[in-house]
């Protein structure tokens, strides 16, 4: 949204800045380390402390520039919507490219909308100027695998699950979930359904399988009830980190220890979620050390005890599928964050 706003001062009749607020944890996390790119483009921030709420002035200009990437993607994907829309051509070059799943996703997405940027192995991206955004009647939005692995794992450490609405083949970061549960001995089937486009006049309105059934949007994951211990497994997770605490949960039920590389994407987060993860779980009796960017989780039985959220709805969402496999009660002390990504989940285990 930073680099959209420089569009407007100077363009908009007596707008001379732009303020971008958040609520809750948002405004407690950094918004990147430095502010030195959007004054290559021409803007000026003001911040309390590196955090919201923002201030933007001056007007986003084409430019040459270089951008780590280290901390993640979403500068890097807020300059490819806004720079298009720019009078001349700028060259981003990225030299720790990292959350690569999302910089696709986010050229996918301004392709779609007529925007044309050339990726050249994600270390740099050549941006064409004078590029106008083109409406769109119909674009289908597609489920979500980060809210989906977590269900899924639910139903890999009980008694299955099947979940619709889900794009196989996707170029979301968290469908790496179907690989790591099969290597964990998890049997899965796919059932990919046709489409038929309904018309609602000359407008498209959805895909159903067929008339009489639920909309579907992409394919069915049928999760079987384990007939085995889960194997442990290894993942690097530095380019899928809201996966990382769905795998946390699935680690702590498998048979054996498993590693989870990526802690260093974890900090600036709705809180530090690997801290987040290794208080609240170790207070219910999880084997969990720390081993520079990996964490290494031993799987094993765990007790009730009282929790906290961190006001993290990816936490809240880890504890409560824990929670499935645990004899005794667990009590957690915010819920409401959930809401945040995935208002629905609680219903799912009902």
């Amino acid at each position: 949204m930073i680099p959209a706003a420089g569009h407007f001062p100077g363009k908009e009749k007596g707008l001379k800045s732009v303020t971008i607020k958040g609520e809750g944890g948002l405004n407690r996390r950094e918004l990147f380390p430095s502010d030195k790119p959007l004054q290559e483009l021409g803007l000026q921030i003001e911040t309390k402390e590196g955090r919201l709420p923002a201030v933007i002035s001056g007007s986003l200009t084409a430019a040459s520039l270089e951008l780590s990437g280290k901390g993640g993607s979403q500068l890097l994907s807020g300059m490819l919507m806004a720079l298009p829309m720019c009078d001349k051509s700028s060259k981003i070059t990225l030299s720790e490219p990292t959350s690569t799943p999302y910089i696709d996703l986010t050229i996918k997405t301004i392709k779609d909308f007529g925007i044309t940027v050339e990726n050249t192995d994600y270390r740099e991206f050549k941006i064409p100027g004078k590029q106008k955004y083109k409406p769109r009647n119909f674009i289908p939005i597609e489920g979500d695998w980060s809210g989906a692995s977590m269900l899924m794992v639910a139903g890999a450490i009980t008694n299955g699950v099947t979940i619709t609405n889900l794009p196989v083949n996707s170029k979301q970061a968290d469908e790496k979930i179907v690989d790591i549960l099969k290597g964990c001995g998890v049997e899965i089937n796919i059932t990919e359904h046709p489409k038929y486009l309904v018309m609602c006049g000359d407008v498209p309105c959805v895909f159903k399988e067929d008339s009489k059934k639920e909309i579907i949007l992409g394919s069915s994951i049928e999760i079987i009830k384990p007939k085995h211990p889960l194997l442990p497994f290894e993942f690097d997770a530095t380019n899928s980190p809201d996966l990382f605490p769905t795998l946390a949960v699935l680690a702590l039920n498998c048979d054996g220890t498993s590693k989870i590389k990526g802690i260093q994407r974890l900090s600036n987060k709705e809180s530090n979620r690997a801290e987040s993860i290794f208080t609240e779980f170790t207070k219910l009796g999880a084997t969990i050390d720390i081993d520079g960017d990996w964490m290494v989780i031993q799987g094993g039985p765990l007790h009730g005890g009282y929790c906290s959220s961190h006001n993290d709805h990816r936490i809240a969402m880890s504890i409560i599928t824990a929670s499935l496999n645990i004899k005794e009660p667990v009590y957690m002390d915010d819920l409401d964050c959930i809401s945040k990504s995935f208002p629905d989940f609680l219903k799912n285990f009902k």
